[in-house]
Parts: C-alpha cells; structure tokens; sequence
C-alpha cells in the first residue's frame, strides 16, 4: 500500500463538511439578529409606554386644570352648568384613552369658558358702577299710610313713592341732596329739606304728618266790599345778616335771562371778615382723599360766618374717577397748616387766582404762577368777569359747561366786598352773566352739581351737597 492510499480523504465528504460549517454559521447569524431585533423592539416598546403615560399624565392635568377653572367661573357667578356636563364626556374619552379628543374638547371648552367669565365680569363691573349711582331713602311717616312723597333733587326730575300700612316708603335714589314734599289728604304737607344720599348707602329719615284743623266760619255781618291793598310779590326769601355780611336769595335779571341765585356778600378787611381757604387733606393727595362736608370746614374756627365748596374734584360717584377719588389739581394755599396745597404739580398754573392776606384784604391775580407768596388763596377756572365785564371765552369750554343747565358757584370781588354765589340751572355763560349783573370787578367759576353747597349763619342755605376737598369759610375777626 502506497502513502495516497492511506490518506483518508473521501470526496464525498467535503461538500458534507463544508455545509455543516455554513449551517452553523447561518445559525449563529439568525441568532444574532434575532437578539438584536428583540432588543430593537423592547426599547421601543419602552418608549411607547413611556409617551402613553406621559400623554395620559398631561391628560389628566389638562382635564384637573378644567375642574378647577369651572370652579372658580361658578364662584364668580358664572353659569356652569353646560361645562359641567361637557367635563363629564371628556372623563369618559380620558378613560377611553382617546387622548387627542381629550385635549380638543379641553381646548375648546376652556375658550369658550374664558370668554363667558369675562362677559360676566364685565357685567358683574357695569353693574357695580351703575348701583355706585344710587342709594337708599327709608323714611318713616308718623300719621302717614298711604301718603304720597316726592324726592326733588337739587337739580333734575322730582322721584315720587307712597307710604305703605305703616307709614314706610323706600325710595332708590341718585346721589346728591333731596328736598322731601309729603302730601296726604287731611293733613298739612310736611317737607323735610337737606337729605343727603350716599352710594350704596341708605339714609334713615323721618316724618309727621299733622292734621289739618277743622276751622268754623261764621256768616259775616253785611258790610261795605273793602278794595284789597295790592302787596308786591318779594323777589327774595328772607334774609339774614351780621354786621359785615349777609345772605339773600334773589332772582337776578341778565343778559341771558334771569336766575335764581343764593348770594352771601362779606365785606373784607381789618376788623370785619377774613377769608380762609381750607383743605381736608394736610398735603397733596392723588386717590383716596379726605374730603369734609361744608358744614365740617365751618367747625374747624371759631367765629364762621359762612362757608362755600371750592374746586372741581373727582367724586367717589364718578366712575371715571375710581383711581382718582377726591382729588383735585388746582392750588390751593392753607393758612391753617401754611401750605400751598398742589404747588407742584405743574397745573393750574395759568389759571386765576383769587388771594387773600390775613386780614382779609383780597387781590385777584390773572394767574397762579404771576402772584407773590400769599395768606390765603383759590386758583380756579373760567374767570367769568375780568375789569368789570363778562369775560367767558365759550371756546376753553367743555360741553357740560357750555350747555348743562345746573347749579353753578363762584365768587366775586367787588373793591373789597367778596360775594360768594350760587345760581340754580345755569351753564357757565349763564353764571358769567349773573356775577356781571352783581356788578362785581372780576369773579372765578367754582365747582356746582351735586358739590354745591352754602352755609351762613348758623344753617345750610343750599346743600350740603357731597362731602368736598376744600372750601372757602368766611370768620368774622
């Protein structure tokens, strides 16, 4: 036997071999990418679990967030009801977890939330600036079921109620000052003057009604018809004085026709009436000011003989002044604290200014800013009188003062007699054209409406209107 004859080799077995290697090796490559397909679709599926709870979690923060806006809506006043009923659908849809419903519905029911809110908080607003107008008149008539009241405001339409069983009428009315007629068949009216009606507030008043007396006439004897002496009709209402001032009402006649005026004439001087000009707050105020009724400026000082509103202002009952409540911008000058009140603020500095030193004497000065250090002082606007004669320029007005007939104030200055006036249904015109007719050198427009108020002598000759920053009181030294 030869060496190749002993060589085990069949050729039959090689492609045997050969096949085997390759089916180990193709198996091992299955199982490679098997493992690594696993792999591949365990970490995706960790993180499509990870994005399904997370948008599960947003979900439910979404709707969480929906409970709790609908809440505050319905402590707010809103009409929840609707959103209640769709926050339970899209509960539904968050357990069906059709998130992408979930979130459109949210979606639309917070706009639809959010502007129902503020359509509510914009009535809600409206509706407290309106009942800011108002307030409450319980009055309780002795002898009165059934009478009839009527409420006449300084200026405007009488409002009128009845007394009810017990003699109680409530009555909804603007603020200002209220004369109160009482009528009732048999008795003698009763009026009731000064009613001053405070926003949001009720004023507490009453009443008696007193019967009307019978009276028995007797048949007169025959005699003569006597002619009756005519007696005139008095243009004014009684008036009362000291020995430097005094008060009347008097119907003026003027250019623009007549009117009715309450007029204080003081003189001025040494020994005979000082002017003070009193401010309720001590410094410049912007929001929130003091403010005291006229009344309230003549108790500070010994000896008043009267007092008067000053300066426009912004009232509390103006809803344009809600961040500027009982301030005012004109100067001021307060001998009680030695202040010049707003000397800073860079308005009403060309306006007039009507002066005073401490014992009374008064000057006039075109302007504020053009006077030298002073007592006491006012600086307003218009000047209606200048040099004797009307001096109202109609075109520096606004439209209330061009054309609403109201109570209108001011003072002027006659040499040295001082008349503090005010004129019922009148424009600014109307007031020029009054303190002309009164003869006076030159006269300052002050504030009117339901500011106005006069007190002389003791009592309120009109007003006592609102509550005012500062006023004019007229001692007697």
């Amino acid at each position: 036997m030869t060496a190749r004859t002993l060589q085990f080799s069949p050729r039959w077995l090689r492609p045997t071999f050969w096949g085997a290697v390759a089916l180990l090796l193709l198996g091992s490559g299955y199982i490679v990418y098997g493992a690594q397909e696993n792999t591949k679709r365990s970490a995706e599926n960790t993180r499509l679990t990870a994005e399904n709870f997370s948008t599960h979690t947003n979900a439910v923060k979404a709707y969480r967030s929906l409970l709790a806006t609908i809440a505050a809506a319905k402590e707010k006043g809103v009409d929840t009801a609707a959103f209640e009923e769709e926050a339970k659908s899209i509960s539904a849809l968050l357990i069906a977890e059709d998130y992408d419903a979930v979130t459109l519905a949210i979606t639309t029911q917070v706009a639809a939330l959010t502007e129902q809110l503020a359509n509510t908080e914009a009535a809600q607003a409206a509706a407290e600036a309106e009942a800011k107008k108002y307030g409450t008149l319980s009055l309780t008539i002795a002898n009165g079921a059934g009478a009839a009241v009527s409420a006449q405001p300084t200026e405007g339409s009488p409002v009128t109620g009845t007394a009810n069983d017990q003699g109680i009428v409530e009555m909804k009315l603007l603020t200002g000052t209220y004369v109160l007629t009482i009528t009732k068949s048999g008795f003698q009216t009763a009026t009731v003057p000064d009613i001053t009606i405070v926003s949001k507030e009720t004023a507490t008043k009453s009443a008696v009604l007193t019967a009307t007396p019978v009276v028995s006439i007797a048949t007169p004897k025959a005699t003569a018809k006597a002619t009756a002496t005519p007696t005139a009709t008095p243009t004014t209402t009684p008036s009362s004085s000291t020995e430097h001032s005094s008060y009347r009402r008097s119907t003026v006649s003027t250019s623009r026709g007549a009117f009715t005026a309450d007029i204080m004439e003081f003189e001025l001087g040494p020994g005979k009436i000082k002017v003070l000009t009193d401010t309720a707050s001590d410094s410049d105020c912007s929001n929130d000011c003091p403010t005291l009724s006229i009344k309230g400026y003549a108790d500070r000082y010994n000896g008043v003989v009267g007092a008067m509103n000053g300066t426009y202002f912004c009232p509390a009952d103006y809803a344009s002044c809600s961040s500027e409540v009982g301030s005012f911008f004109w100067k001021i000058k307060n001998p009680r604290i030695n202040t010049m009140i707003n000397a800073s603020n860079g308005l009403g500095e060309n306006d007039g200014f009507l002066t005073f030193n401490s014992s009374g004497t008064a000057t006039y000065y075109n302007t504020w800013s053009s006077a030298p250090s002073v007592y006491a002082g006012i600086n307003h606007k218009p000047s209606v009188v200048k040099n004797g004669a009307y001096n109202v320029d109609e075109n520096t007005l606004d439209e209330k003062q061009r054309t609403s007939k109201i109570t209108r104030g001011g003072i002027g200055l006659k040499g040295q007699t001082l008349f503090a006036v005010i004129v019922q249904s009148a424009t600014v015109m109307d007031l020029g054209a009054v303190m002309e007719a009164l003869d006076t050198d030159v006269a300052l427009n002050l504030d009117g409406g339901g500011s106005a108020a006069m007190w002389y002598n003791g009592a309120y000759k009109r007003g006592p209107g609102r509550s005012v920053p500062n006023a004019l009181v007229f001692v007697q030294q």
